[in-house]
């Protein structure tokens, strides 16, 4: 289920086209619209808050500094896409991607005994295992290079078509594909083996984590604890014990698991300080 106030591609380049002829209020709305979902992609690909706020500011500032090179041949999301991807591969490395977390890390903390929660809330409780499925898969994305990250994120989480994808990057459909099987693999064997979500014979649980995270300190400091107004809410697919079923292959269930994680919405202060960075440095876009 699409967002309710979601532009279409027509709506967008007329705000594309009001904004080149200079009209401040369409930069800024055109601005809101990127935005979030710019934010989104920084933040599951850096998995650090700070480092996706910085990231995003410094992407939308290219995009509109660059917004008259736009050729509207293809849709302006696929274009800011393709700033951002180009920005975030030469990053700075994330706070998150600094700890070295790789796969071999993570199977030695799921084999750390869990303690009870301190929390009894069954409502805080369910909170809590969301955070901690979001924490822990978006942890297992850092154990992928760069270019294995965005291919994955682009083509399972995004849902982005192969032309699409292969544009966004910068290489063709052929090498995005194989670039994303090659990813795919070795993101389902893990989860495969460990997650509960990806095959029920596995006996980790996100609730059976929580114990942990509270023992490590991590529920106050889960990366997206201070991001939790969501965009997308749990109807727009069905709850996650309905939706994984012994039918649905290990590739779709890798998948879904990512796609049911939350989205949430960028910080406002970033739309004010772009328009505001605009208006003084181009006061006549």
């Amino acid at each position: 289920m699409k967002d309710k106030g979601a532009k279409t591609r027509e709506q967008i380049e007329e705000l594309t086209i009001r904004a080149l002829a200079g009209e401040i209020a369409a930069l800024e709305e055109l601005v809101g619209v990127l935005q979030t979902d710019i934010f989104n992609l920084a933040l599951q690909f850096l998995w650090s808050p700070k480092d996706a706020e910085d990231a995003t500011q410094e992407i939308l500032l290219k995009i509109v500094v660059n917004l008259n090179r736009f050729e509207f041949r293809t849709n302006l999301r696929t274009w800011a896409y393709r700033i951002a991807s180009n920005y975030l591969i030469d990053a700075r490395r994330s706070h998150a991607e600094q700890r070295n977390i790789s796969f071999e890390l993570i199977e030695h903390e799921l084999r750390a005994p869990s303690p009870e929660p301190a929390e009894t809330d069954s409502s805080r409780l369910e909170e809590q295992a969301e955070s901690v499925k979001t924490a822990c898969t978006h942890a297992m994305l850092l154990c992928l290079d760069r270019p294995a990250r965005l291919a994955f994120i682009f083509g399972e989480v995004l849902q982005l078509k192969s032309n699409e994808a292969a544009e966004v990057l910068g290489t063709t459909p052929a090498a995005f594909r194989q670039r994303l099987a090659r990813a795919r693999k070795r993101m389902s064997d893990f989860m495969g083996r460990h997650c509960g979500l990806m095959d029920a014979r596995n006996s980790c649980r996100c609730s059976n984590r929580i114990g942990y995270a509270q023992q490590a300190n991590r529920p106050g400091r889960l990366p997206y604890a201070a991001y939790a107004e969501c965009l997308r809410q749990s109807d727009a697919l069905p709850s996650i014990p309905q939706f994984y079923q012994k039918e649905i292959d290990r590739v779709h269930r890798l998948a879904l698991i990512y796609r049911t994680n939350r989205s949430y919405k960028s910080p406002e202060k970033l739309l004010r300080r772009i328009v505001d960075l605009v208006q003084r440095e181009h006061p006549n876009p």
